[in-house]
């Protein structure tokens, strides 16, 4: 973990601990200017247990794969089982939406690409300020999961 001390687990909360203070009058504001139409804290809700159960698939998928293909194959492999099951799931529990075709899943594909690479950019940024990475690491995870439900809500699964 890049020398990170006990103290780093400490720096770590106090660093998710003002984020979370940061994002909840976003959260509030949001949740009572627009309604549903923006954010829908329930929604929200299904939307970070669904993303707690990928990351469960993902890291499952991949164990199990590894042991019998090449490492990235097998994290390519776990990639593509995960983000299958995330478009399905998005699509039906979390939005319940209603559009179909090609343009939501390419609509979903760019969201996900666009996040992963502002994802790495973050943790690249805060490890060059000496952040460490796993800190780095958890202080993306909150910008990325709104980026992501907010491009998800309104843009890949948006009918019209």
């Amino acid at each position: 973990m890049s020398g990170e001390t006990p103290s780093g687990s400490s720096e770590s909360r106090t660093l998710l601990h003002r984020a979370a203070h940061a994002l909840a009058p976003l959260l509030r504001l949001l949740a009572r200017k627009g309604g549903s139409e923006y954010f829908d804290p329930v929604e929200f809700l299904r939307f970070c247990c669904q993303g707690l159960a990928n990351t469960l698939l993902d890291f499952c998928v991949y164990f199990a794969v590894s042991y019998v293909m090449p490492l990235f194959a097998a994290r390519i492999v776990s990639w593509a089982v995960a983000t299958s099951f995330s478009y399905v799931f998005n699509k039906r529990w979390v939005f319940r939406a209603e559009v179909s075709g090609g343009t939501p899943i390419l609509r979903f594909t760019v969201v996900n690409v666009a996040s992963l690479l502002f994802g790495l950019a973050m943790m690249q940024l805060f490890v060059w300020l000496g952040w460490g990475r796993f800190v780095a690491y958890l202080v993306t995870l909150p910008a990325i999961a709104l980026g992501n439900y907010f491009g998800y809500k309104l843009w890949s699964f948006k009918e019209g």
